[in-house]
């Protein structure tokens, strides 16, 4: 009804006993309600060692960064949440759907805080885009979390599941490392995409001997593509083949100049990570070759 007034002038809403009554110059229109005892309740959780204080900016940034890595299925719905750890005074934020991984790690004011939880993604993206800028309150218990500023509060369910043990799969030592310049690989990654088959396949190569980073990419229908990217490399020499798309992901969650690139060998999961900045780490996993 609202959306359809087109007059300018005053609206006037009345709640006379079951009904609303909305009158312009115009129009009048009545509207059944129900009673309002039957809306859920929500409580509000309220212990305050389960609470933290964090800028609203910085909390919108890294649900939406984060998210993107989580699972769209439903099936196993801690792969389609976000975990989220506090400990020693750091927020750290993790989602994953299997084939890539991302994490982020927030330092925070209030060192006392410990928990952690699963809240659903797609929950997380609509608080994200409702948050103001200013510092929140969020707060958290065992089946929700509440978000608290001065323009007022969202409340969300947590997922009722156990997140994988993630850091197993993280590996502790790489047999290269290739930091490359993040504009050189975003559009040489971009450029070869074009030519990736119907698995959006594409090569990349670490060359120590020439101190090339390549990416190379085969379609029989369209043609083949190879881009050579000066580099740093330190280790051994090596090709694996990814989805481009979990590839090009990583350029989202850092805003650093320089990439880094780090393998741990045949079949094993690719980590990436903006020089300088500690405190993302993204892991995807290989295709077959």
């Amino acid at each position: 009804i609202a959306t359809s007034f087109t007059q300018e002038g005053d609206i006037t809403i009345e709640h006379t006993g079951d009904n609303i009554s909305i009158t312009t110059g115009t129009s009048k229109s009545s509207i059944k309600t129900i009673p309002y005892d039957d809306f859920p309740s929500i409580p509000f959780p309220e212990n305050p060692k389960n609470r933290i204080i964090l800028p609203g900016v910085l909390l919108r940034t890294l649900f939406t960064s984060i998210a993107s890595c989580a699972s769209s299925s439903t099936v196993r719905p801690e792969l389609s949440s976000i975990y989220l750890s506090i400990e020693g005074g750091v927020l750290t934020a993790v989602a994953t759907d299997s084939f890539r991984l991302a994490e982020k790690k927030v330092p925070l004011v209030n060192k006392g805080t410990q928990g952690k939880f699963l809240i659903p993604a797609k929950n997380a993206l609509d608080i994200a885009q409702a948050l103001p800028d200013e510092d929140i309150i969020m707060s958290f218990n065992e089946h929700q979390c509440a978000f608290v500023s001065g323009k007022g509060m969202l409340v969300s369910r947590l997922t009722n599941a156990v997140y994988p043990d993630y850091r197993q799969i993280i590996p502790k030592e790489s047999v290269v490392e290739a930091v490359v310049l993040r504009k050189d690989f975003e559009h040489a990654l971009k450029r070869t995409a074009i030519f990736s088959d119907a698995f959006q396949k594409v090569r990349i190569s670490f060359d120590p001997k020439k101190k090339t980073f390549s990416l190379f990419a085969k379609n029989t229908d369209i043609g083949e593509s190879t881009e050579a990217l000066p580099a740093r490399i330190n280790g051994s020499a090596l090709d694996l083949s990814f989805n481009h798309r979990y590839l090009s992901a990583a350029l989202a969650l850092t805003g650093t100049e320089s990439l880094s690139l780090l393998a741990a060998g045949i079949g094993r999961p690719l980590i990436i990570k903006g020089v300088g900045d500690t405190s993302l780490l993204y892991l995807v996993s290989p295709m077959n070759q």
